[in-house]
């Protein structure tokens, strides 16, 4: 088994790269290949480069970052600092609020999102 999505893709990648070349009939990894024809095989390249970029390079990052102008960024930045005073202060409940104000700003900012969830775990625990 893989230890990464990446390791897992770029093999996967190698073995369409072999359907590509030799056409199959062979064991790979305990696994039998059966003889594939020419469509199969010409279908088989193309995808298997495929699977080795991603492999090599990585997951794509398909998150964007919002621009934000300079006044929306200083009410972004204070709702920030005031959410991380009060989670630190033992004030969930101000945290939140905070929190969900920076994300009225910035509905990107996905670790905001986890934040939220957690203080709002930590809220109905209490």
């Amino acid at each position: 088994m893989p230890e990464t999505i990446e390791i897992g893709t770029f093999v996967v990648g190698i073995v369409l790269g072999l359907v590509a070349l030799l056409g199959g009939g062979f064991k790979i990894f305990g696994a039998e290949v059966p003889k594939v024809g020419w469509i199969v095989r010409g279908i088989a390249l193309p995808v298997g480069v495929i699977f080795i970029y991603f492999g090599l390079a990585g997951p794509p990052n398909l998150s964007f970052k919002v621009s934000l102008t300079p006044e929306q960024q200083k009410q972004y930045d204070v709702a920030l600092a005031a959410a991380e005073w009060c989670r630190n202060n033992d004030r969930p409940r101000q945290a939140l609020l905070y929190y969900k104000e920076a994300l009225k700003i910035s509905p990107s900012d996905h670790d905001i999102k986890k934040d939220i969830e957690t203080l709002q775990r930590k809220i109905d625990a209490r």
